[in-house]
Order: C-alpha cells, then structure tokens, then sequence
C-alpha cells in the first residue's frame, strides 16, 4: 500500500496547485534558514544545505500524504462500522 500511495504522490499529488503553493512557501523557508550561514559557508556549501532541507522536506510531505491517507482510511471505516 505505500509503495501505491507513493506513486499516486510522486505522479499526481506533488503537481497539483495545493502542493506548488506549498513549495513556494518552503523556498521562501529555506532561504530564511540558510540565511545565517552565508557568511560561514562558501557557495557549494551553501547549496548542499539547501539540497538536504529540500530532500527532508520532501520526504515529510510524502510521508505526511501517506499518514494522512491512511488515516482518513480508519476514520471511514469506523464511521461505516457503527
């Protein structure tokens, strides 16, 4: 099931409006937080900081894409149960 649930987010979700305007919003986030460093670090530095928030921010979306899914999943099921 999350091998599906990734695919449906790598495919559809993460092009979708909701998910761009999020991405802009993380920009901005990355930028504020790397800011600090730009008198300590050189460009490339600079940049591999950058490229590890980005990758950690979109596993955490996937995830929370999962997460979020499977739980709407138990709460229609225990809305249908009763």
């Amino acid at each position: 099931m999350n091998a599906l649930l990734k695919k449906i987010y790598d495919t559809i979700v993460c092009y979708e409006d909701e998910t761009i305007n999020l991405g802009k919003e993380l920009d901005k986030e990355v930028n504020r937080l790397v800011q600090p460093y730009q008198n300590l670090y050189n460009e490339q530095e600079l940049e591999e900081l950058k490229s590890k928030l980005y990758s950690i921010s979109i596993q955490s979306e996937r995830a929370g894409f999962i997460l979020g899914v499977k739980w709407m999943m138990k709460l229609l099921l225990e809305i249908f149960m009763q």
